[in-house]
């Protein structure tokens, strides 16, 4: 039987503060830190799905959305949105969250590829992807497009 993945229960959230070495003379948090921080909390998902270490591969459609400030809180939270072979795919989105009154803005998202460092990795059985959300089920329902598109670019075509 094909094991069944609900990605809203294995999603990963957490909470960062800001720290004046990662904000500019504005207060404004630096983009490269968000590209970190979008890259190290879906890794985990990724070597977590597979019991692997994996690599970054690819970033894909990201948006800078709104400045984020040294007055917010950072808010990631990462999803699993696809497999294929001996890759995974995570859409990450990071909120700014007012410290004072708790209201958010929406900063940051990406998707982003990670392939598994040992070649010889296989599935026992590939997990059959299930999403919550509407905008989990979303997300996975447009792996398959996202995926063929990179194909497509690699290939050079």
């Amino acid at each position: 039987m094909v094991e069944e993945f609900d990605v809203h229960q294995h999603r990963l959230r957490t909470i960062q503060r800001v720290h004046a070495a990662e904000v500019n003379v504005h207060g404004i948090v630096f983009g490269g830190h968000l590209m970190s921080l979008a890259d190290e909390l879906p890794s985990l998902l990724a070597r977590r799905l597979t019991g692997k270490e994996v690599a970054t591969a690819t970033f894909g459609r990201v948006n800078f959305w709104a400045p984020l400030h040294d007055d917010q809180d950072l808010i990631l939270e990462s999803v699993v949105t696809g497999v294929a072979g001996w890759v995974v795919e995570t859409f990450t989105i990071i909120w700014g969250e007012n410290m004072y009154d708790q209201t958010r803005t929406l900063g940051f998202s990406c998707f982003s590829l990670y392939v598994v460092l040992d070649r010889g990795f296989t599935w026992q059985e590939e997990p059959v992807l299930k999403g919550t959300t509407p905008l989990e089920k979303e997300l996975l329902d447009g792996f398959a497009d996202r995926q063929a598109v990179r194909l497509r670019w690699r290939n050079g075509k």
